[in-house]
């Protein structure tokens, strides 16, 4: 998951000790391992009422059902102008309701 090296997790290492002071740093790492934990049970909660929630509904092919959006699977619907102009000349008319004034004119 994360990419660190001895060298650099002792480098951390240090610096939280100097920074925070070994006194207090048996503290900072309880609070942190609980932070964390928090973290983990949320995470789980979450994913465990998504997939409740999916099974419920059904919805289980939904989740595994992806996409390439580099393979042309679907017809491509984008026109250019000219398509474009043919396709709205083959269009019926729509009539706009007549105003008070143009039906009064007659």
């Amino acid at each position: 998951m994360f990419d660190f090296s001895f060298a650099e997790l002792f480098i951390v290492i240090a610096a939280a000790i100097f920074l925070i002071g070994p006194k207090d740093l048996p503290g900072v790492m309880k609070t942190l391992g609980q932070a964390v934990r928090r973290l983990q049970y949320i995470r789980y909660s979450m994913t465990s009422q998504f997939d409740q929630f999916m099974q419920e509904n059904d919805l289980n092919e939904i989740r595994h059902f992806s996409v390439d959006p580099m393979k042309d699977s679907a017809p491509s619907t984008i026109l250019d102008e000219k398509e474009l102009d043919e396709a709205e000349t083959m269009l019926p008319l729509k009539k706009t309701p007549k105003t008070d004034e143009e039906q009064s004119s007659k």
